[in-house]
């Protein structure tokens, strides 16, 4: 199973949370003030709650096996599983604003104000939440730099690793 922004759907099930709240779970950050606002008018639980509920359902799916998360801290979350394999994949940004391009039909503006954005998101979620600089890269067990490999080669070697932890469990 892969889980990316689908894995809020499966928080929300797991405690019982009504559709409404996954607006407030965003991996953008929220302005405190606003926030504490919200919480002050009964808008959302506190962020903090829901974020230690995200945490729970990665790691309580993390147990199940043989999933992938992508985003949301989860190589932190799951960093004690000693069956988990936490990947980094860094790219140019030229490549990156090409595959943006691409994908999303966006124009090269667009693309580098949306990896900017992503980027800049995802390193403050990182940083908020769990106190870590997402660029460390002890925080991951392999790191690619997929600017120095063909995508072939990458998939071999996501390919090799996953095999590698599949005999350390079995033995």
């Amino acid at each position: 199973m892969i889980f990316d922004k689908d894995v809020l759907e499966m928080v929300l099930e797991e405690h019982n949370l009504p559709k409404e709240i996954k607006k407030f779970m965003p991996e953008k950050k929220v302005s405190e003030f606003q926030d504490v606002i919200e919480q002050l008018f009964g808008l959302h639980p506190n962020e903090h709650k829901l974020i230690k509920k995200v945490s729970d359902t990665i790691l309580h799916l993390s147990h199940i096996g043989n999933v992938v998360f992508v985003g949301r801290g989860s190589n932190i979350i799951t960093a004690e599983c000693k069956y988990g394999l936490h990947l980094r994949i860094l790219d140019s940004l030229e490549n990156r604003i090409i595959n943006v391009q691409n994908y999303f039909k966006l124009n090269r503006v667009q693309a580098l104000k949306l990896i900017q954005t992503e980027d800049k998101n995802r390193k403050n979620y990182i940083k908020k939440y769990f106190n870590k600089d997402i660029d460390n890269p002890l925080l991951y067990s392999l790191v690619i730099n997929f600017e120095s490999f063909e995508t072939e080669d990458v998939i071999l070697m996501i390919i090799n690793e996953v095999q590698k932890l599949k005999k350390r469990t079995i033995t």
